[in-house]
């Protein structure tokens, strides 16, 4: 993973909030954090890299993953779930309508942070393309990209909800602004049949 700055004193010093649980759009219960602090994905000149694009493409919010992570984010994250559990762990029964225990919250968490063996850390985030702020390098707003895999990218992301899905817990974190760093090479595609010249040209008209 690359250096980046440390986060801010606001960052370090920031309390969570909670509300009520709120019905969503889709009918499920939710928790709102409020006064949570922003985590920084990558900079300017330390940007990450989109892995993963979302399941379909022409829908307006995004699940994206990101790599090549800066140092530190990893910790923040987790420190900030660590506080979100904790949260919860007080009043379990109002904001996960069930008596939960600290351990049996822990034992559900779904971490934003995917850590596989082998492999470098990656973090899952969801991306409003209406709701997002997109800015190009002069720091003057862009239309969102048609395909996210491969960009280079610095993102602010927020924490969104806590929500609960079949037996897992999470803490959603959702972009607030994404700054286009570097357009990932076009992809040429070659047809794998070698054809003659002539039945070539005939096919492509």
């Amino acid at each position: 993973m690359t250096s980046a700055e440390p986060a801010s004193k606001r960052q370090r010093t920031a309390e969570l909030h909670s509300t009520k649980p709120a019905k969503t759009k889709k009918g499920t219960s939710a928790v709102f954090l409020r006064n949570a602090p922003s985590i920084d994905l990558g900079a300017p000149n330390v940007p990450v890299r989109i892995l993963f694009p979302p399941k379909q493409e022409e829908t307006s919010r995004l699940s994206l993953c990101a790599g090549d992570l800066p140092e530190g984010v990893v910790e923040q994250i987790q420190d900030l779930e660590s506080r979100t559990r904790k949260l919860l762990a007080e009043d379990p029964a109002t904001y996960l309508r069930k008596a939960y225990t600290a351990e049996q919250i822990e034992q559900k968490w779904l971490s934003s942070v995917q850590q596989n063996e082998g492999h470098d850390p990656m973090v899952r985030f969801k991306l409003s393309v209406e709701a997002c702020k997109i800015w190009n390098l002069k720091g003057v707003e862009h239309a969102p990209p048609s395909f996210w895999r491969g960009y280079k990218v610095a993102l602010r992301l927020r924490p969104g909800t806590v929500w609960t899905f079949s037996n897992q817990i999470g803490l959603s974190l959702q972009a607030s602004d994404a700054l286009l760093v570097e357009a990932p090479p076009p992809q040429v595609r070659t047809c794998p049949w070698e054809l003659p010249k002539d039945e070539a040209e005939e096919s492509e008209q």
